[in-house]
């Protein structure tokens, strides 16, 4: 991680040039690609993208700009209480719904390699109703 600008701010009130500044964050290492998902969750039976929804969607925006060179995966969950056939679909509309947004904020359309409805077969957690109506946006190959 490099460091924050109150370092740089203090390196110059030191008297530290900008040409060894320059050296010094030459000599750092490059930061590591990103191994997290965002989590967009959802209401029952829903496909609309809430408030919150949107500003996750947002972070994994400004984070895959920052990669650009990396993939995007999109991956729909849906909860116990819908049924298999339910849920499947379901779970690829809020893909869907997710992905357009991406693209709709600035992600290239040929970057997202996947989108993919799983229905309720691979809950969060078991009985994680809430948590289980979700679609995960990886960045990278995770």
């Amino acid at each position: 991680m490099r460091p924050a600008m109150w370092t740089r701010r203090v390196l110059f009130g030191l008297g530290i040039s900008a040409t060894a500044w320059s050296l010094a964050l030459a000599t750092l290492p490059p930061k590591e690609p990103p191994d997290y998902f965002y989590l967009v969750f959802f209401e029952p039976g829903s496909t609309e993208l809430s408030a919150q929804a949107r500003a996750t969607i947002a972070g994994a925006v400004r984070e895959s700009k920052e990669w650009a060179q990396l993939p995007v995966f999109v991956d729909g969950h849906g909860d116990a209480a819908e049924s298999a056939a339910t849920g499947i679909a379901l779970s690829q509309a809020r893909a869907e719904a997710v992905k357009a947004e991406l693209i709709r904020a600035g992600v290239a359309p040929n970057r997202i390699q996947r989108v993919k409805g799983y229905g309720n077969s691979k809950p969060f957690r078991p009985k994680g109703e809430m948590l289980d109506r979700r679609v995960e946006i990886r960045i990278g190959d995770i």
